[in-house]
């Protein structure tokens, strides 16, 4: 039989081959921050990355519009250069897409918010406004009748996919909120109610 590393598996020359591989420094990675408001625009930031010997870059990073948490952008040959002799590693741009309050990202392109809308309102319908994510203020006409957790669809107004001009919708979830009414106004009701 064969001796250790002489085996089918094995390959005597292996930690050999090893050695000639060409070797380089390692690779550099940082992270970026970006609101969710800023995914709709294609943008440009500058960042300084720090390499192991104290090197400090200035590093210009080309951000595509609907960037998603969890991308990165590989920037060839700008990574650590501790080792003078050895080509430079590469860097890696990654980044988190911090989450917006007013609203839940769903598939991915997707935004949801709430539509608050009075209870009275909902029974004889109305004109409600409501802001997107790039702060634009637009109205929304609400039938009569409408009923607690129906949606509106309005399309275009998510979040773009990467490197498309293709945007998700914006859907208004009803939240049909009671009021506090006085008791010439719930008299109004009484009798109506009374009437049915």
């Amino acid at each position: 039989s064969f001796g250790p590393g002489f085996g089918p598996q094995g390959d005597p020359f292996a930690q050999f081959r090893q050695n000639q591989q060409p070797k380089r420094n390692k690779d550099l990675r940082v992270q970026i921050e970006i609101d969710l408001a800023e995914t709709l625009n294609a943008q440009t930031k500058t960042i300084s990355v720090q390499t192991t010997n104290g090197t400090r870059q200035e590093v210009e990073v080309n951000i595509p519009r609907g960037i998603h948490s969890g991308n990165s952008i590989k920037y060839a040959g700008l990574g650590d250069n501790f080792f003078d002799s050895l080509p430079r590693g590469d860097l890696y741009v990654n980044f988190m897409v911090r989450n917006d309050p007013r609203f839940e990202v769903h598939n991915g392109v997707d935004l949801v918010t709430g539509l608050d809308i009075d209870a009275l309102e909902a029974i004889i319908g109305c004109t409600k406004t409501y802001t997107t994510l790039d702060g634009q203020t637009q109205t929304i006409t609400v039938p009569a009748g409408v009923q607690h957790g129906e949606q509106f669809r309005v399309p275009n107004q998510g979040l773009y996919i990467p490197n498309q001009n293709i945007r998700g919708s914006l859907f208004l979830i009803s939240q049909i909120k009671v009021p506090k009414l006085n008791v010439e106004q719930m008299n109004v009701i009484r009798n109506l109610l009374n009437t049915k």
